[in-house]
């Protein structure tokens, strides 16, 4: 236990000193605050994380394909934190913008302090402002229990009363446990929820492309694709997967790896895309080997001889219409299973009991409808294999090597902020 000094009530700042850390630990210290009679006492808890079988270069990659924000105290030498009273803090963020040595003793302080005493309430909505207006954006949580703390909750992305009185009201979220553990459950929680969020909207899109690419090929050949391979699609494969595949825990423990919160960030278009091409590609291949067997008639030589090519509902029986249904369906399966990777914010989809059993049926019915195993099934395969690999090493790798060249455009406003000095 660390008791709350009266040294760290005065007006002004202070340093504490860090003792050693171990690197080769896999956890970090989560701080809690209890009152016993009239003193406040930190209590720390160790919480593990679940990098234990994550090397440092597999760290680097999830972080990028997260598009996790850039932390600049990681990479500070100095090993010292700083505590600070509500006075001291309103005068320095009043003195910020006369001088460009004040402005960088202010951005000094956001990164160094980890004790803030005895700050009014607004203070405490103006230290959640200032953090927010760091160049690379973090997000900044805030737990209260009382009335004081509403302006505070309101003001920070994340806000959780630990009571139910009034600052509940103020709060998108109300723990029933007095204490801060239940940060961590929250964080567990919404990462999870966000993956769910962003695979299930890169599985929609993917099935939307795919079938697009489907009904162009057979536009080209004065085709469509038949009625009953559409319902098949959509209430066979489409509808319970995009279900049953958001019904995955979150992982038992907390990951040191940020998730980013952007939809339209470069991970995600880049999975989008490039699972949009590889799959329009497969399509594209199995359309011409198609054409290419001696046994292939055209849409219009078959129906010139059967007399019905003038009616839209027979031309949708022909070769390339059954060909790219065999190879779609595995697409779409292919994709589901890639956007459902679970670590590390997610447990692995095959213990979504419900999602296994649901995808195991389909791609059994699948392999029944595509008996034969022939050149089209190896494609459909290939396919498959593709899909998910490209999801699971190409992405991450093309993510980890922008976030490094992001992370060099940014570093040169870490250090001196022009934007606090007045002219």
């Amino acid at each position: 236990m660390i008791q709350q000094d009266e040294s760290l009530q005065k007006p002004g700042m202070a340093s504490i000193n860090e003792g050693d850390k171990n690197s080769k630990e896999n956890f970090h210290n989560l701080s809690h605050v209890r009152s016993i009679g009239d003193k406040k006492y930190i209590e720390e808890e160790d919480i593990m994380f679940s990098d234990e079988e994550i090397n440092d270069q597999e760290q680097e990659e999830i972080a990028a394909l997260n598009d996790e924000d850039y932390l600049p105290w990681k990479e500070s030498n100095e090993n010292c934190t700083l505590a600070i009273t509500g006075r001291a803090f309103s005068k320095i963020i009043h003195e910020s913008t006369q001088t460009s040595a004040k402005a960088q003793l202010l951005r000094t302080m956001l990164l160094k302090t980890q004790i803030f005493a005895r700050m009014r309430p607004e203070e405490k909505a103006q230290l959640l402002e200032q953090l927010q207006d760091l160049p690379w954006k973090p997000t900044c949580g805030m737990c209260g229990d009382g009335a004081n703390d509403c302006s505070a909750l309101k003001t920070a992305e994340i806000g959780i009363s630990l009571s139910e009185a009034e600052d509940s009201i103020a709060a998108p979220f109300t723990s029933k446990i007095q204490e801060i553990s239940c940060v961590v459950e929250r964080l567990k929680e919404g990462r999870a929820a966000l993956v769910t969020s962003f695979s299930c909207f890169k599985f929609m899109a993917l099935y939307s492309m795919i079938q697009f690419f489907t009904t162009t090929l057979l536009y080209t050949v004065n085709s469509l694709p038949g009625d009953m391979q559409f319902l098949y699609w959509d209430i066979v494969i489409i509808i319970p997967l995009a279900f049953l595949m958001g019904l995955t825990d979150s992982y038992p423990v907390l990951s040191k790896q940020v998730l980013g919160s952007n939809l339209v960030s470069f991970p995600v278009l880049c999975s989008v895309i490039g699972m949009t091409l590889i799959n329009g590609g497969f399509q594209v291949i199995m359309f011409f080997i198609l054409r290419a067997q001696n046994w292939y008639i055209s849409v219009q030589d078959a129906h010139d001889y059967l007399n019905d090519i003038d009616y839209e509902d027979a031309r949708k029986s022909c070769y390339e219409s059954t060909t790219l249904f065999f190879l779609t369906n595995f697409q779409y399966l292919s994709t589901c299973i890639a956007f459902s990777i679970g670590k590390p914010f997610k447990k692995e989809f095959f213990t979504n009991k419900w999602f296994t059993i649901t995808l195991v049926f389909i791609t059994l019915l699948s392999f029944y409808i595509q008996l034969i195993p022939d050149s089209f099934t190896r494609i459909s395969i290939a396919s498959t294999i593709v899909n998910i690999l490209y999801e699971k090493f190409v992405v991450r790798k093309i993510s980890l090597v922008v976030k490094k060249k992001k992370e060099q455009k940014i570093n040169y406003c870490i250090i001196v902020p022009h934007d606090k000095i007045e002219s």
